[in-house]
C-alpha cells in the first residue's frame, strides 16, 4: 500500500548544475527506527523513506514526489530533532 503523507515538510532548493534539490525533514524529535532507501535509488512520489520512532509510534518519512536518492543523512539507530534533514532528493 502506497502511503502518501502530506505533515512531512520538504524544501527545494536549485543545484549548481540546475537541477531541482528536495531536503526532507523530521517534523518529530525521535530515534531513526528504519532506513528504505540508499543512494542511488529511484523513489516515487508517496514511496516510504524511512520511520523515526516517536513516542513509542513509528512515523512514516514519505517521498514528496518522484525524484533520485542524492544523499541519507542519517543512520538507524540516529536520535533527530524536529527540522533535521533525512535525505536528499535530486
Amino acid at each position: 500500500m502506497k502511503r502518501i503523507s502530506s505533515r512531512f515538510p520538504f524544501r527545494k532548493l536549485v543545484a549548481l548544475e540546475g537541477a531541482e534539490v528536495v531536503e526532507v525533514r523530521s517534523v518529530v524529535q525521535g530515534r531513526i527506527a528504519d532506513v528504505l532507501v540508499s543512494v542511488g535509488d529511484t523513489v516515487a512520489e508517496g514511496d516510504d523513506l524511512m520511520f523515526v520512532e516517536s513516542m513509542k509510534m513509528e512515523v512514516p518519512v514519505s517521498a514528496p514526489s518522484a525524484a533520485l536518492v542524492r544523499s541519507v543523512l542519517v543512520a538507524i539507530g540516529d536520535a533527530v530533532e524536529d527540522g533535521t534533514v533525512l535525505v536528499v532528493l535530486d
